[in-house]
């Protein structure tokens, strides 16, 4: 997985607008739970995104970026403006104590254990401190899993887990916001929507597909549509404070 995004680092900025859109969501959450933060961690930050929209909200705010790709760390680093206001770490946790802010959005369907990852986060946060997550749930492209059980294909893709479960490893009394919604991203057609999750290394490591099974899948996702691919991403956003 670290070598699949660190080939991708370099497209991801442009190949991420979902991403995006739910970092811009979750920041406006994260606004209206804690007022001025002095230390936050983001997990699985990629190209620094949030990091950079969260210091320019709360300048004097310290944020250790997290990801296990060194590519995009790099990135990161030539992205946020304010340098002093960031630490790197090549790691998938939080590397500290005491944070008023762990977030983490549209990575954590790629940890291999989430809830382990979700109760270390809840153990790190200060008295009032925030965990602020947003992660795609099952449901999403349930589009393109059809398109492969109606085409008899032998593809797979990444199996993203349930919501239920999500919430069901935090602590629930401790949750201040549950929100489930969705984002959609449109592509000209299937081959472009799947060039598009192929950026930004949102598929399934393993062999190539055969040619032939890929043209029976894209033949058969092309159908369902009948013109633009209107992808869909099923999205939980939670608030837990501490």
């Amino acid at each position: 997985m670290k070598a699949r995004f660190s080939r991708k680092a370099k497209y991801y900025d442009n190949a991420s607008q979902v991403q995006q859109e739910s970092a811009d969501l979750l920041l406006e959450a994260i606004k209206k739970y804690i007022p001025s933060p002095q230390k936050a961690a983001d997990l699985g930050t990629g190209t620094g995104y949030l990091p950079q929209k969260l210091i320019a909200i709360f300048p004097n705010l310290h944020i250790d970026c997290c990801d296990i790709s060194v590519e995009m760390l790099t990135i990161v680093k030539n992205n946020v403006k304010i340098r002093d206001n960031i630490s790197i770490h090549q790691c998938s946790d939080a590397p500290r104590q005491n944070y008023d802010i762990v977030s983490s959005n549209f990575s954590l369907q790629w940890f291999k254990d989430i809830q382990t990852t979700l109760k270390s986060c809840q153990e790190k946060l200060s008295k009032d401190g925030i965990l602020a997550i947003s992660i795609p749930v099952e449901g999403t492209f349930n589009h393109l899993q059809n398109a492969i059980s109606e085409s008899k294909v032998n593809i797979q893709i990444p199996q993203l887990p349930k919501a239920e479960e999500i919430i069901s490893s935090l602590n629930t009394s401790q949750i201040v916001k549950q929100h489930r919604f969705e984002l959609y991203e449109t592509f000209p057609n299937t081959l472009d929507f799947l060039r598009g999750l192929h950026k930004i290394g949102a598929t399934k490591e393993g062999p190539v597909s055969p040619a032939k099974e890929l043209r029976k899948l894209i033949a058969c996702h092309d159908k369902i549509f009948k013109g633009p691919v209107k992808a869909r991403y099923k999205v939980l956003q939670v608030i837990l404070k501490n």
